[in-house]
């Protein structure tokens, strides 16, 4: 009997050490592949509650404590197909509610990188597509539509800083790609039609400084090294009242240049300037 015990002893402690030192058994889960028909689907779908909140349903990939290795990745990939690639959609709950008076959300989409302690953290990348021979897919990032309201806002913004870091908000870059043809890509900026009134307006504004100067805005055109080549121009134009009608027809828009205005009581304080001149040139007659 003693002679047993020592020997499932052994054999406990010999799987345990299979157990710590190689990685656990893969779970595959798929259907069967089809010759003249679409293969099966697979679906994993949580129950339905009648009283309570829904249940949660967590894909999670393995977390490792090994200081230099990662965790592990989850990858959800559409299907490849010879006639184009399977649509991947990420879609929150549908509201269900059809009470006006006690309206709810639909539910939110939610893209995160990994939080880190000590580290910075992590990024997320949204891109389109690649391809070989025709153009890049496409990336658009639009609000909702609405049937009977406003269409939903579409923010793109950087965190704050800390406050008691003291630390800077980070940057909003939007600019083209390089390019290795004749012309680099545009950066179009444009308020939307109205067709039954007003157009919308584009606002650009830096921001005040509470202690120290204000932000600047810095509107410049590009620059060329070509020979027999121009810099980029800058133009800008108020709008046309395009309306003909005789009696009394579309006016112009105004263009007003203002310095800042001076709050200063001081007999230094002035207002700022309004400065133009014409480009210097390096040898001129």
């Amino acid at each position: 009997m003693f002679t047993i015990s020592i020997c499932l002893t052994i054999v406990f402690f010999f799987c345990l050490s299979l157990y710590l030192k190689y990685p656990s058994s893969p779970v595959n889960l798929s259907t069967g592949s089809s010759v003249e028909e679409q293969s099966g689907s697979i679906s994993i779908t949580v129950g339905t509650s009648e009283h309570g909140q829904g249940s949660n349903l967590v894909l999670q990939s393995g977390r490792s404590l090994d200081e230099d290795e990662l965790g592990g990745s989850t990858l959800i990939s559409a299907g490849n197909g010879s006639g184009g690639g399977g649509l991947l959609l990420l879609r929150g709950g549908i509201d269900l509610n059809v009470d006006e008076n006690n309206a709810k959300v639909g539910g939110n989409v939610k893209i995160e990188g990994g939080i880190s302690s000590v580290g910075n953290g992590g990024s997320v990348f949204i891109s389109g597509g690649s391809s070989e021979q025709g153009i890049g897919g496409h990336l658009n990032l639009v609000s909702g539509y609405s049937n009977s309201q406003a269409s939903g806002d579409t923010l793109l913004a950087t965190a704050d800083g800390s406050i008691l870091e003291k630390s800077s908000s980070g940057n909003v870059i939007i600019k083209t790609g390089q390019s290795y043809d004749e012309l680099a890509g545009s950066v179009n900026i444009e308020s939307g039609e109205n067709i039954l009134g007003g157009g919308g307006s584009i606002f650009i504004k830096s921001n005040d400084g509470a202690i120290s100067d204000g932000g600047s805005v810095e509107i410049v055109a590009g620059g060329t090294g070509g020979l027999a080549a121009k810099g980029g121009s800058v133009t800008i134009e108020a709008g046309e009242g395009s309306n003909d009608d005789a009696g009394n027809g579309g006016d112009g828009g105004d263009l007003n240049l203002r310095g800042g205005f001076a709050n200063g009581r001081a007999l230094i304080d002035t207002g700022g300037s309004v400065n133009i001149h014409g480009g210097d040139c390096e040898y001129s007659l």
